[in-house]
């Protein structure tokens, strides 16, 4: 009588330990998936601040977008100075943007890809200030783009 009561409390134990890791399981995997859910968001909030710098600066200076988004569009002297700021802002915008590029889902990476391309494109100001500064930037943006490899 004693050794199978002695048997019960042991396999009562077991079974409560294995329902305290079973609930301890679902509690991590709980936190990795809200964890997961915060990194996303904290890259779109990065992201988004990024792009918010370069919107700014076609606020504040309107003058400046054709120079990015006309083909024929090339800096005055004037306007060089001005127009080279925005391209090294929207070039690191972009680089950070490629770095995460694959974390998004396909419409958003589509969209992101396009607007490279048709800045890199389009852009003369961009096209050069990029081309000449190809070392300053990640293998992703680069490749994307199809500028040469810089090393």
């Amino acid at each position: 009588e004693q050794a199978k009561r002695a048997r019960r409390n042991r396999m009562i134990a077991a079974g409560v330990g294995a329902l305290a890791v079973f609930l301890s399981l679902v509690y991590v995997s709980r936190q990795v998936k809200l964890q997961a859910a915060d990194s996303h968001t904290q890259m779109v909030t990065t992201l988004t601040g990024l792009m918010i710098s370069v919107s700014s600066a076609f606020i504040e200076h309107p003058e400046m977008r054709k120079y990015f988004h006309t083909a024929d569009a090339i800096p005055t002297a004037e306007d060089r100075d001005q127009a080279l700021a925005i391209a090294v802002t929207l070039a690191d915008a972009m680089d950070h943007v490629s770095a995460f590029l694959d974390r998004l889902d396909m419409p958003a990476q589509k969209a992101w890809k396009q607007y490279f391309t048709d800045t890199y494109t389009t852009s003369h100001v961009f096209k050069e200030y990029l081309d000449s500064h190809a070392k300053w930037y990640g293998p992703t943006l680069l490749k994307h783009l199809g500028v040469p490899d810089p090393s």
